[in-house]
């Protein structure tokens, strides 16, 4: 067997084959083998008829088994040879019979690209200075005084602060359900439906409209009830009440700071080797993502998106354009991050592991054979290790390039960052959650849309 390695592109392979008339005939002893042990024809017991006569009846059938065979056995051998990993099972190309009984194909593959590391450090990025607000910090502290207030009901004109109970329908001829909702009356641009209703009392209707995406909904809003919130005052003895740790106001108040910054500066940071990652692929335009993964894991990416958050009325086709490019930097980086971890010999050590168990279990104050015990699962004890080593990864990073902190970002850098960022309809769902699990309760008028929508299809339906 003859084999020779062509590289079409840095993740592409040909393997021409040539297989011999000697190893021909060697495929095709094994294949008749094969047939004459269960081959049945008349006036012979099973597998007893002579050879000859097997390989008339049975000529098309040796032929087309032996040529298979051959393919099949000479393409894993030559994978074998030359430590060869496809992607993909391979596209067979150009086979041709010749006249002394060999043959000869193409198979072509992807696999992981070849390429040559390149620029890696040198580069400057920026990185905003987190900072924490008054404004951040009373938001949060009003968080918890609406969380642990109560409410009591009031006769009396709706005003800001207050809570209201609200029933809302399309404005439509159709007779459609009312929708109940609360809102909470606040100072705030995006409150549409609080503004509308400020003045109204028990019993009064309003229609008001709203805009979604460029079309008008007009909705009638029915008052149901008037609450006047009653929020605790924020004291020694309520901050204590919340966490002992907490002595006094201040401290209450420097570690809602703390946490602030904590999540601003992780923010920041992210995005700041979101912008010096993007620099270096750039930099690594020596050859490319084989399709077959790109495809593979878009198509994983947005089965995730349609079964976590819905695809909100979002076509699959855009879903996957939108993720196009954002997943093909992504397994870029992943390919250059494994050259760099190997040129720089960055590894992870059982030290480092059991220094990381032990940092989160003081941080969680669960204890430390609890936590060794969740992370000696294989598939957890895979997720710790290679965020340790993303970690390493990162600190290479801050240490071989320049990171300039400043007060605000020059624009080139918020284009970046803006370039870099999740695709909206995917963010969405994300930040819904997140918002979900991070803040206490606070009313909403969380039906009014639902209310405009169904507007929509009832007018849909009457001009049908």
């Amino acid at each position: 067997m003859k084999t020779e390695i062509t590289m079409l592109k840095t993740y592409q392979k040909q393997i021409s084959i040539t297989v011999t008339s000697d190893e021909m005939k060697t495929y095709g002893d094994k294949v008749f083998g094969k047939i004459r042990k269960d081959a049945k024809i008349d006036g012979f017991r099973k597998g007893k008829a002579p050879d000859h006569m097997l390989k008339k009846v049975f000529a098309g059938r040796i032929e087309g088994q032996t040529i298979d065979e051959a393919i099949d056995g000479s393409f894993r051998e030559s994978l074998r040879e030359n430590k060869i990993m496809p992607l993909t099972q391979g596209e067979l190309k150009d086979f041709k019979k010749h006249d002394d009984g060999s043959i000869s194909f193409d198979i072509v593959v992807e696999v992981n690209p070849e390429f040559e590391l390149k620029q890696c450090t040198g580069f400057e990025v920026e990185q905003l200075i987190a900072t924490a607000t008054e404004k951040e910090i009373e938001d949060v502290v009003f968080k918890y005084k609406q969380q642990y207030g109560s409410t009591k009901v009031v006769d009396s004109e709706v005003k800001e602060g207050n809570t209201v109970s609200v029933s809302i329908k399309p404005d439509t001829k159709a007779d459609v359900d009312w929708e109940d909702s609360e809102v909470f009356i606040k100072d705030d641009e995006s409150d549409y439906l609080g503004k509308e209703i400020i003045g109204l009392k028990k019993g009064d209707e309003k229609k008001v409209t709203q805009t979604i995406g460029d079309k008008e909904h007009s909705l009638i809003v029915r008052v149901n009830e008037v609450k006047e919130n009653i929020y605790p005052e924020v004291n020694d003895e309520f901050v204590r009440s919340l966490d002992k740790k907490f002595e006094n106001v201040e401290m209450f108040r420097k570690s809602i700071e703390d946490d602030i910054l904590e999540h601003k500066n992780r923010h920041a940071e992210n995005e700041m080797f979101n912008k010096l990652i993007s620099k270096i692929v750039a930099a690594h335009d020596n050859f490319e993502v084989p399709p077959s993964i790109a495809e593979m894991t878009i198509t994983d990416q947005v089965e995730k998106i349609k079964q976590q958050y819905g695809s909100a009325g979002v076509e699959e086709s855009i879903l996957r354009s939108l993720y196009q490019e954002r997943v093909e930097l992504s397994l870029k980086w992943e390919y250059i991050k494994r050259k760099l971890e190997l040129k720089e010999n960055i590894t992870i050590e059982d030290g480092d592991i059991d220094n990381e168990i032990q940092r989160i279990a003081d941080k969680s104050g669960i204890d430390t054979k609890k936590v060794k015990a969740y992370y000696n699962k294989e598939e957890k004890m895979q997720m710790l290790t290679s965020q340790l080593l993303d970690d390493k990864v990162r600190s290479f990073l801050k240490e071989n390039n320049n990171i300039k902190m400043v007060e605000k970002l020059t624009e080139e850098a918020v284009e970046a960052s803006e370039a870099d960022e999740e695709p909206k309809e995917a963010k969405k769902g994300k930040k819904a959650a997140s918002k979900k699990a991070a803040s206490p309760k606070k009313p909403r008028a969380t039906k009014a849309k639902k209310a405009a929508e169904k507007a929509d299809k009832t007018e849909a339906k009457e001009e049908e």
